[in-house]
């Protein structure tokens, strides 16, 4: 049998296509696995910067009462400074 020019080119660009059939796969997971990274690195940024505003009003909060001359129970602190300042007065 002879390699005539089409054939070759045919060849070719069948190599190039079960390679290509080959990497995609591959491209297509490593995008999936970084994409479902990116998810999980913004879940736990976002709950850390809740944590970090959390921390924040409850330091809020123990400093107006400290000025008010009172130190309340971390118990009784609540996530928004306005309901803690209602039951104070």
């Amino acid at each position: 049998m002879k390699l005539t020019l089409g054939r070759k080119i045919s060849a070719g660009f069948g190599l190039v296509l079960l390679l290509m059939i080959g990497v995609a796969p591959a491209g297509y997971w490593g995008t999936h696995k970084i994409s479902k990274a990116m998810i999980e690195m913004q879940r736990t940024d976002a709950e850390l910067e809740g944590y970090k505003i959390s921390k924040a009003m409850i330091e809020m909060q123990r400093t107006d009462a400290e000025l008010e001359g009172y130190s309340p129970a971390p118990e009784s602190m609540h996530w928004t400074c306005g309901a803690a300042r209602e039951r104070s007065s």
